[in-house]
């Protein structure tokens, strides 16, 4: 059987899809395709664009950093806890100039409230995961921020790695994609966020596999 890659022309045999996972990687231009369609992806010639996701390659050790920043999520965050936050201070700084500590007593879960805003905003602004991948298993880690606990999977962990399309739209109303593992027990944890193509989840999902050394 042969097929054709929708980016550059070519035809590759069959053998270089997943039937599995019902993708290929075409071994002209190296980009990764579905066998039932073709993929949304950025225009000709300018690669897989990624620009917010950094991958490293070594030897046996695959490495892939991603940031959290969302702009449209992240700087409507910043705006509102840093107003939330003012009024605290004004709230706190009367109650205390008046004598009305109960006022400021009052407010605790306010204060409370605002201290989680202000810091899932600093977490977006500041972190990253990092993804490293070898033949040893997965580890995933989050920082500098401290927000999400360190995951590690060896590869009898797992049962899968594919792309997924997140359901709802980002809120600048841009597609989501992402690269999702599932566990032996049935649970799912998200390797890679915040992609623009499918074809990006697709192909990192696939290099996942390929330095796992296992076909998930």
């Amino acid at each position: 059987m042969q097929l054709t890659c929708p980016f550059c022309g070519s035809g590759s045999p069959s053998e270089n899809g997943r039937l599995v996972t019902e993708e290929a990687m075409c071994p002209a231009c190296h980009e990764v395709f579905r066998l039932d369609s073709s993929p949304s992806h950025p225009k000709p010639g300018k690669g897989l664009g990624l620009t917010r996701v950094r991958v490293w390659e070594g030897p046996g050790r695959l490495e892939i950093t991603w940031r959290w920043f969302n702009p449209s999520l992240h700087l409507f965050l910043a705006g509102w806890a840093t107003v939330w936050d003012l009024i605290l201070v004004l709230v706190y700084g009367e109650g205390f100039k008046d004598g009305n500590g109960w006022l400021a007593a009052l407010s605790l879960p306010l204060a409370a409230a605002g201290i989680i805003l202000t810091y899932a905003t600093m977490t977006g602004f500041w972190n990253r995961t990092t993804l490293q991948v070898s033949r040893e298993g997965i580890w995933l880690r989050g920082g500098p921020l401290p927000a999400v606990r360190a995951l590690h999977y060896r590869p009898g962990d797992l049962r899968r790695v594919y792309a997924w399309k997140v359901p709802t739209r980002t809120p600048s109303g841009a597609s989501e994609f992402q690269v999702l593992a599932t566990e032996s027990g049935g649970g799912e944890t998200c390797l890679v966020r915040s992609l623009r193509y499918e074809a990006q989840a697709l192909f990192l999902a696939q290099k996942i596999r390929e330095f796992l050394g296992v076909n998930l």
